[in-house]
């Protein structure tokens, strides 16, 4: 099990062929919603890729919060930890994506995410000790982890593949965690090296598709080399 916790944001996603200038109109050339948050992101890309996964959050009592835990039991997601916060809207990213470069500008509201406190995640606790891993987004004002590094830490560069096509940037950093956390667990013997050079694989795939969660591949359209051991 990998338990995630962290952001939940519903996709108000405007897509322009170039962002508006301060005081400016625009007409944008197409709309549509999906589903995002950094961590759900994460916990999705996780699941995508065959992990069991568990969700700790708070959603808001709205449409939105309705239609958010109805995404994460399709795709088979724990949800034992997802709150319902009454009276409180959901988180809503309000998301514009430049159909020339792929580019995007966000404005978040935070919502039921902004109630999210230390008595949630001690409620989770036993949860999060039998996972293998934990994975927490410093996105909400709640104490979870803390980390550091000693002296500058060691960083390790991976190159990787330039991606020809970009079509929406959106996600892509949440699908490198995502995909990061399910490779350390399922081949804990491979190098770090090789675990990042696998993840930004994946991350890569998702930019040359529209939105967030949506753009994530299946395992069906990820290539063999990378879900398997060489």
């Amino acid at each position: 099990m990998i338990v995630f916790s962290g952001g939940i944001f519903r996709d108000l996603v405007t897509t322009t062929q170039r962002f508006p200038k301060p005081g400016e109109t625009l007409f944008g050339c197409d709309f549509f919603m999906g589903f995002g948050g950094k961590s759900s992101n994460q916990a999705v890309m996780c699941r995508k890729l065959g992990a069991d996964v568990a969700m700790v959050g708070k959603l808001g009592d709205d449409d939105h919060g309705k239609a958010y835990r109805q995404n994460y039991q399709d795709l088979g997601i724990n949800t034992d930890h997802l709150g319902t916060e009454s009276g409180c809207s959901s988180g809503i990213a309000s998301i514009f994506v430049n159909t020339e470069s792929g580019e995007n500008q966000i404005i978040i509201v935070a919502g039921a995410n902004a109630k999210m406190g230390s008595a949630d995640i001690l409620s989770a606790e036993p949860l999060m000790k039998s996972a293998k891993f934990v994975v927490c987004a410093l996105e909400m004002n709640m104490a979870a982890i803390k980390a550091s590094l000693g002296q500058s830490g060691s960083p390790i560069h991976v190159p990787i593949e330039s991606v020809n096509e970009v079509v929406d940037t959106t996600g892509a950093g949440d699908a490198f965690v995502g995909a990061l956390a399910f490779f350390l667990q399922r081949f804990p013997q491979l190098d770090l090296g090789d675990v990042i050079h696998r993840a930004c694989s994946i991350a890569s795939l998702s930019v040359c598709k529209s939105g967030t969660q949506a753009s994530y591949p299946n395992q069906s359209e990820i290539p063999r080399e990378v879900l398997t051991l060489k």
